[in-house]
């Protein structure tokens, strides 16, 4: 089954706001390079795809590039007059009127236009995370100390239209229901889920440190993976444990649910799962390749993204980029020799966009 429709290829961290990380486009089966940039700084934000196709690509440097998706050069870029990011989700996110949001340097979520100008700025209290954004334009946005904020955005300004402080750190990004009613955020010590401004739950369980984004399935079960060794599936209503499932390893991995319900994520011991959301039960499982010693920690940071076929592709601590069939055999595999945290994209065409935190950007394509 297809992904959830949207209004482009991958607008927005782990695609849409219910972060089911997976596209309804094929994505390479070879491994192919396609093109290679160089940019300014460590590529740890995620890129996202324009429905024109321009690929928004920012660095730790504090630059937002808009880069042609079949030369790798820019068309322009914007430099936000500092650095910022390290290791938090900070995509940016593209409206359906093709104008991004930039959660950049010093603390403010900036609205560019598609030519490159800057729009309007929003300052927040801490690092801004990536917007989550409906087919419909509404966003929720939040920032590292657990601020967040319902916009209705526009070319001159954001109507903020609610405001909750959570009061307690987060190195995750908000997630939406299905209606875009419903807010879920992970902080430190789990999922707090709100609504138009008012605060429904803070979950019981997990209680370990959460340092990933979650995700929400078709049937709403909020999924998490923590700083144990389980992945958990919450009650959207009470935010309870549903399943949990024994992953054996930490994760910082944020989990993607496909529209079809399978839940995929990574591990420190550098294995990607998938799981039936509903029930938690193992489907999928893929351990990958830890040949080289290395003194980086050997695991998957990224996200998952899966793509039409069910597909899988990450990025790992010890330089590899994965692409995977439905079945767990390795396809290919990509030897960056430098870190890989960024969350992949890929393209309409099929071009899979990974950022390598020694400033390189790639472009892994079959054609």
């Amino acid at each position: 089954m297809s992904a959830s429709a949207s209004w482009t290829a991958w607008p927005q961290a782990l695609r849409d706001a219910q972060h089911t990380g997976g596209s309804e486009h094929e994505g390479p089966v070879s491994g192919r390079v396609r093109w290679t940039r160089r940019l300014e700084g460590n590529v740890t934000p995620g890129p996202v795809v324009a429905a024109d196709g321009t690929i928004y690509a920012a660095t730790n440097a504090g630059v937002l590039h808009a880069i042609d998706p079949r030369t790798g050069k820019d068309r322009w870029t914007l430099d936000g007059g500092g650095g910022y990011g390290l290791d938090l989700s900070t995509s940016p996110a593209v409206l359906p009127n093709g104008i991004v949001l930039w959660p950049g340097p010093g603390e403010r979520l900036r609205a560019v236009s598609p030519m490159g100008r800057l729009l309007w700025q929003l300052p927040l209290d801490g690092q801004v995370t990536s917007p989550a954004v409906t087919a419909a334009g509404y966003v929720v946005v939040g920032d590292a100390t657990g601020r967040l904020l319902g916009l209705q955005p526009t070319g001159t300004g954001p109507a903020v239209q609610w405001e909750v402080a959570l009061h307690e750190q987060t190195y995750g990004s908000p997630v939406l229901s299905a209606d875009g009613s419903t807010t879920y955020q992970s902080v430190l010590s789990g999922v707090v889920a709100v609504r138009h401004g008012a605060l429904l739950w803070r979950s019981t369980a997990p209680t370990e440190i959460v340092e990933v984004s979650p995700a929400v399935a078709p049937d709403g079960t909020v999924v998490i993976g923590t700083n144990d060794p389980y992945e958990y599936g919450l009650d959207p209503a009470t935010g309870q444990v549903r399943w949990r499932f024994r992953r054996g390893h930490w994760t910082y991995s944020s989990p993607g649910v496909t529209a079809d319900g399978v839940v995929y994520f990574g591990d420190h011991a550098n294995q990607i799962t998938g799981l039936d959301a509903v029930t938690g039960r193992l489907i999928f499982r893929f351990a990958g390749t830890q040949r080289r010693p290395s003194r980086r920690s050997i695991g998957i940071w990224t996200a998952v993204l899966s793509d039409v076929d069910h597909r899988t592709y990450v990025g790992t601590r010890q330089g590899f980029i994965y692409g995977v069939d439905r079945a767990g055999r390795l396809l290919w595999q990509l030897d960056t020799g430098a870190t890989v945290d960024s969350y992949p994209a890929l393209t309409a065409d099929g071009a899979l966009i990974v950022g390598v935190t020694d400033g390189r950007l790639l472009a892994i394509a079959d054609s």
